[in-house]
């Protein structure tokens, strides 16, 4: 009698305990997916005030890692011109893939730049992985032209083994865009 008064009181108990809990809603549910992405790190602000003759280090980051190089395509627009109000240079990273010195920077011309995100094997403790920095350096053009605007706009990146590895711009609308002012100090 006593197994079986102890199995009956076992079989209510789970009875209310599964009753007693309640259906949750996904978190997830209705949220839209994000596509893999690359972004501007946190150190790149959203809108700048820079003067000639002074830079801004911007930073390219995969906040995972593809095991690939990555080619990211930044745009350049606005009212200050390539070559007479800025330029960008970049120091030379080593390369996860080769174990070479590479530049980064692959192309730069007006319109923009593309520029080579390393691979970087992470030692386990590392939270961002594959980044890179560039430098916007603002010329001093010797002319007395007034405010310049330079927007810089990250568009994505592409695998460079992966052929069909393509990644967003930005986490959506964020950490995609910079706005910059440059003060004319001729």
């Amino acid at each position: 009698m006593n197994k079986i008064t102890l199995y009956i009181l076992i079989i209510i108990a789970a009875g209310v305990v599964f009753s007693s809990c309640e259906e949750l809603d996904d978190p997830l549910d209705g949220l839209q997916e994000t596509d893999l992405f690359v972004q501007f790190g946190a150190n790149t602000p959203d809108t700048v005030s820079a003067s000639e003759g002074g830079s801004l280090i911007i930073t390219i980051q995969a906040p995972i890692s593809f095991n690939e190089n990555l080619i990211a395509s930044v745009t350049f627009s606005g009212t200050a011109v390539f070559g007479t109000d800025f330029t960008i240079t970049a120091n030379n990273v080593i390369s996860g893939n080769t174990g070479e010195s590479v530049a980064p920077i692959q192309s730069v011309d007006a319109n923009g730049a593309t520029i080579l995100v390393p691979f970087l094997p992470t030692r386990g403790e590392d939270l961002i992985t594959d980044q890179v920095n560039f430098t916007v350096n603002f010329l001093t053009d010797e002319a007395t032209d007034g405010q310049k605007i330079l927007e810089i706009t990250l568009n994505g990146a592409t695998g460079t083994v992966t052929a069909d590895l393509t990644l967003a711009g930005g986490r959506g609308p964020i950490r995609n865009n910079t706005y910059i002012r440059i003060s004319d100090v001729d």
